[in-house]
This record gives C-alpha cells, structure tokens and sequence, in this order.
C-alpha cells in the first residue's frame, strides 16, 4: 500500500494495492488508511519555524486592511499539504 513517512513515500504492491487499483477503477477515487506516518506530523512544528515567509498586505480603497504573514511556496510544509489535499 502507500503510506507517506518522513524519510519517503512507502509503495508496497500487496493484495491491498490490487483492491484500491479495481476500487479506483469503479469509482474514480480511492481512500488510503494510515496514509500518513507519525513521522511526518513531527516535522510540521520544525518546518513551521525553519520556513521562509513574507509579509502579505491586502489593499482596499482605504488602504490596507490586512496584513499576515504568508509561508513560500517552495517550503516542503506547502508542498505536502499541497499532496494531502490533492
């Protein structure tokens, strides 16, 4: 099966890979258990302090009506919610 750890994606082609494989077939999607190791959740704090940000301002007709600050999209905490939600 696939399973996401912090060191790499984990494919192992057994039963359940060929049960997912006919299920994806019928319905267009698939539902991994476990997808995601332990592993990864203990990263999210240290990529949430080591990520490069910059400060995002939105402009209105007043002037600015909000500033955050806004993580890169090049930083691997992006780049794996990005692969979670897809």
């Amino acid at each position: 099966m696939i399973r996401l750890t912090a060191r790499r994606p984990a494919i192992v082609k057994d039963d359940e890979w060929i049960t997912r494989q006919s299920e994806f077939a019928r319905r267009h999607c698939v539902v991994f258990k476990n997808f995601v190791d332990a592993s990864i959740l203990d990263l999210v704090p240290r990529w949430c302090e080591t990520s490069r940000y910059f400060t995002r301002e939105d402009v209105g007709k007043n002037g600015i009506f909000a500033r955050d600050l806004t993580m890169q999209l090049s930083e691997p905490l992006i780049n794996a919610f990005f692969l979670l939600l897809n």
